[in-house]
């Protein structure tokens, strides 16, 4: 895979199986990216980023060291914290564009 924006739309795969699908790059000011959000597939699927240094690349395999219970676990994606106000931007200007600001919590 030669860009991050390629990660998009695929499998994070964990020490212990799939964590999920690669949702969104998150980018700093500068564009160096900074987390990737993938979306859990849990019962009450959330989004959790991942800092980008987690990650390597195996071939065209994107994968992380922690098990599927820690990326679950993670931190949870936020706008106050992930968001424009915090500096960072997507990559699919999909659902984390500046259309979640409005629902930032306070």
């Amino acid at each position: 895979m030669s860009s991050p924006e390629s990660y998009i739309g695929k499998q994070l795969i964990a020490s212990d199986g799939d964590a999920g699908v690669i949702e969104d790059l998150l980018r700093d000011q500068d564009g160096t990216p900074r987390f990737l959000v993938v979306r859990d597939r849990g019962v009450f699927a959330n989004d959790v980023v991942v800092p980008i240094e987690q990650v390597t690349i195996d071939g065209a395999v994107i994968r992380v060291a922690e098990s599927r219970a820690q990326i679950h676990g993670g931190e949870r994606y936020d706008t106050s914290r992930h968001g424009e106000s915090a500096g960072l931007f997507s990559a699919s200007a999909s659902r984390y564009d500046s259309g979640d600001a409005s629902t930032a919590a306070p």
